[in-house]
């Protein structure tokens, strides 16, 4: 299972810099926040975010951030107090898991902008994604990769202990 979380004393860009190594040569970051919501790349010792990104590396309005590839996660979220806390999951040492994949919002492709595909709703709204996607998203959307860890309580029954993202991909059902 994931390692104990751990106090974070404080997030900023330098912590996640730090800390990227930990989950891979090329992992992905999600940022959910009052701020902005979308996706940066881990690349090369920097952090690429898509064309016209309004973030500016403000941790004020964020919330939650999980910062993955396919071996490992570093999961940082917000208190209610304010204060963030951080754990981090290896894929290695999870024995007992189940694979799920859930579709992320957006059904309409517009552009392919550099290594960045820009997903849309009808209202307007959209997200990147720093993959190359094709066809029809309503047949075949983009999708977030997740671990579930199942552990047991006392009398056996199993339960989600633990949630790891692990890759972004356009997949059809099955």
């Amino acid at each position: 299972m994931a390692a104990e979380p751990q106090d974070v004393e404080t997030m900023d860009l330098a912590w996640l810099t730090s800390h990227a190594a930990e989950v891979g040569e090329e992992a992905l970051l999600f940022l959910q926040g009052y701020e902005w919501i979308g996706f940066a790349r881990w690349r090369n010792g920097d952090f690429d975010l898509p064309p016209g990104a309004p973030f500016e590396w403000q941790f004020t309005e964020m919330w939650d951030l999980r910062l993955f590839s396919e071996t490992a996660e570093w999961h940082c979220w917000k208190t209610g107090d304010g204060t963030w806390r951080a754990r981090l999951a290896k894929a290695v040492d999870w024995r007992d898991f189940e694979l799920r994949d859930y579709v992320v919002w957006g059904r309409q492709k517009t552009d392919r902008e550099g290594d960045w595909t820009r997903l849309s709703e009808a209202n307007g709204v959209s997200l990147y994604v720093p993959i190359e996607v094709t066809g029809d998203l309503k047949q075949v959307p983009v999708r977030l990769r997740a671990r579930l860890a199942v552990d047991r309580d006392g009398d056996g029954l199993a339960y989600i202990a633990d949630f790891m993202l692990y890759g972004l991909h356009q997949k059809e059902e099955e």
